[in-house]
């Protein structure tokens, strides 16, 4: 039985501080019940992480093609990406977290920034400050081939 894999691309980023919209977004109903479902089940944190990365998003798009959620009767709609963010700064204590990663169309960011969804608070968890460097493997949306 053969089983695909997807591809995977790598991406380094840095935290910086956001506008304060994220949480207010993640708590609307609508947001909140895709965040959940994305999660698998779990609540999400009532906020996102704000990272700074080194390809803009819309490069990102033509390498790592994301799922959509589309514009719903008035919502703004994203693109997306599951992924796993390690924490450099832990060293051999580094922890993998899987997170969601996500521009929405509507952002007021600049292209090079992408916003992180999770369960938790990241920046408690992780002691994350502005600045501080994280690395983000992107599971795109597409097949990077078969294996046996």
């Amino acid at each position: 039985m053969k089983e695909v894999v997807k591809k995977i691309v790598t991406i380094s980023c840095r935290v910086v501080s956001g506008i304060g919209e994220g949480g207010k977004y993640v708590r609307l109903g609508h947001y909140e019940d895709i965040f959940k479902k994305l999660l698998n089940g779990e609540k999400p944190y009532p906020g996102t992480l704000n990272i700074h990365c080194d390809i803009n998003y819309k490069e990102l798009i033509n390498i790592c093609k994301p799922e959509v959620i589309p514009n719903i009767e008035g919502y703004g709609g994203f693109y997306y990406w599951y992924a796993i963010l390690e924490n450099p700064k832990l060293g051999s204590n580094s922890v993998r977290l899987n997170v969601i990663v996500l521009r929405p169309f509507l952002s007021r960011h600049k292209e090079y920034v992408l916003e992180i969804v999770s369960n938790i608070y990241l920046r408690g968890y992780l002691m994350l400050r502005d600045g501080d460097a994280i690395k983000l493997s992107l599971i795109c949306n597409e097949e990077c081939g078969m294996q046996q």
